[in-house]
């Protein structure tokens, strides 16, 4: 077998390698991401998570949430999930963070039982 080949092979499971153990490196990155700075009042949902996508590596994706509410908001050099508790305490919305993707979500109302239905006795 050529020895040239058995490098270029050895090269490629060497980069794969590689790849793979930095990817879980960088979602951790973005997750420790810090040094969001925003003072917003009055401002439209939609305006204050553009404002944190441009401070960050993270991008909003929607389910349901009225993003023409208007927030407030006052933090300074804090990481993601302060901003983010801050800026959805008190709101119906439900957020979770996977790698760089940040879930925002309408909150689940549980309904009350009605009390139709068959009871025993």
């Amino acid at each position: 077998m050529n020895k040239s080949l058995i490098f270029k092979t050895f090269g490629l499971y060497v980069a794969m390698a590689a790849l793979c153990l930095f990817y879980p490196v960088q979602n951790a990155w973005a997750q420790t991401d810090s040094g969001i700075t925003l003072k917003m009042e009055n401002a439209r949902l939609e305006s204050v998570l553009d404002a944190i996508e441009q401070q960050s590596k993270y991008l909003f994706l929607n389910d349901r949430v009225d993003l023409d509410r208007t927030v407030s908001i006052d933090v300074a050099d804090a990481g993601i999930e302060p901003v983010l508790e801050t800026l959805f305490s008190g709101l119906d919305v439900e957020w979770r963070i996977e790698g760089t993707n940040i879930y925002i979500s309408a909150k689940k109302v549980a309904r009350e039982s009605t009390g139709g239905g068959w009871k025993p006795r």
